[in-house]
């Protein structure tokens, strides 16, 4: 069958509770067992090893969840796409909802190349008994100002260098940290942030990687509450260990030529 005799449904799903610690290949997995078991009429791609005709949204980092998911389905034949939605639903798991659908074009701008803006939030807050050691307590407590105060010195850096796969990254914040980033207290306590990102075909800005730069400039502008119990490397070290993080994707989009931003339908 040829691709003019194809429709290409675009679906909303959300990954949230357990299956956020899926990793890309295994969230792929499990969204094309959710797809069989629906019985839509799906296409396949051409070769030796046919699989179905889908492409996904840019991968999210594991133990992240997201309100805002997307992938791209071929299917044979022209159904309502709200039909297509409830057929999905009644296959997939809770944690992996589609929400929305509906028809694009076949050979319009595909989700991995030009879905490059996305909007997170994420929590920070730490251990209520975060101690450097059993037989000395020291006070981890940060607030709002503390980590507004720290998300200026990683902006002011205009790059953050890291580790990935032991081997050195360099990712600019002029380009890829869009905006500014919010910083309010949290409704349960700790710290709530909002900011947006931008990917590229030079890479993009991980929320963990952004969220650990932050953190250690927190880290070290605290460690003079722990000086007495330790150097400022064990408060760094203990306080990034009792730190909790919490983040969600809440919103993608496509960036025009024009720099415009459109939702995905």
């Amino acid at each position: 069958m040829s691709e003019e005799e194809l429709y290409c449904l675009r679906v909303r799903y959300v990954e949230t509770g357990r299956l956020r610690y899926l990793s890309h290949l295994e969230l792929l997995r499990a969204m094309e067992r959710t797809i069989r078991r629906s019985g839509i009429p799906y296409a396949v791609t051409q070769g030796f090893s046919p699989r179905i005709k889908a492409a996904y949204c840019p991968a999210l980092p594991v133990a992240v969840a997201s309100d805002d998911e997307w992938f791209d389905l071929w299917v044979r034949e022209y159904r309502p796409a709200e039909e297509y939605l409830e057929d999905l639903r009644r296959s997939a798991p809770p944690d992996l909802m589609p929400q929305q659908a509906a028809y694009v074009e076949v050979h319009g701008p595909s989700l991995g190349a030009n879905l490059t803006i996305a909007c997170w939030e994420a929590d920070l807050s730490v251990w209520p008994d975060a101690c450097l050691d059993a037989a000395d307590a020291v006070d981890m407590t940060f607030h709002a100002e503390d980590v507004r105060r720290a998300v200026e010195a990683v902006r002011a850096q205009g790059q953050i260098e890291y580790l990935r796969n032991g081997k050195p990254k360099k990712v600019d914040l002029t380009e890829k940290l869009v905006g500014d980033v919010c910083v309010d207290p949290g409704e349960s306590g700790g710290v709530h942030l909002s900011f947006t990102t931008r990917s590229s075909n030079e890479g993009a800005l991980r929320p963990d990687v952004l969220l650990a730069e932050v953190c250690r400039q927190l880290a070290e502008s605290l460690a003079v509450r722990g000086s007495s119990a330790g150097s400022t490397q064990d408060y760094v070290v203990s306080f990034q260990r009792n730190l909790r993080t919490s983040v969600v994707r809440t919103a993608q989009y496509l960036e025009g030529k024009d720099g415009t931003w459109s939702r995905p339908i």
